[in-house]
C-alpha cells in the first residue's frame, strides 16, 4: 500500500513536466465515469413455432426454381 507521505516525497522529486503531465492523467482518471453495459443482443428474442401449428404461409409447397421466379417477379416490381 502506498502511502500519501510516500506519494508527497516522490512527487517532490519530479519536474514541473511530468507533474502537469500526471495531474492531467489523475484529472483523466477522477473524470471518467464508469461504463455500464446494457444487457442487449442483436437481435430480439423470437418464438418457437412448434411442429402442431397450423404454418403461416397456406399455399401448395414450392419448389426452389417456382420461388426464385417469384423472387425475380417481385424484385422486378420494385425496379
Amino acid at each position: 500500500m502506498v502511502s500519501a507521505e510516500t506519494i508527497f516525497q516522490k512527487a517532490q522529486r519530479l519536474d514541473v513536466f511530468r507533474l502537469q503531465e500526471l495531474a492531467d492523467f489523475l484529472d483523466f482518471l477522477l473524470s471518467k465515469q464508469p461504463v455500464v453495459q446494457k444487457k442487449s443482443s442483436a437481435f430480439p428474442p423470437t418464438q418457437i413455432e412448434w411442429p402442431q401449428n397450423r404454418p403461416v404461409y397456406q399455399g401448395k409447397p414450392l419448389s426452389i426454381e417456382e420461388m426464385d421466379e417469384a423472387i425475380e417477379y417481385e424484385a422486378g416490381l420494385h425496379k
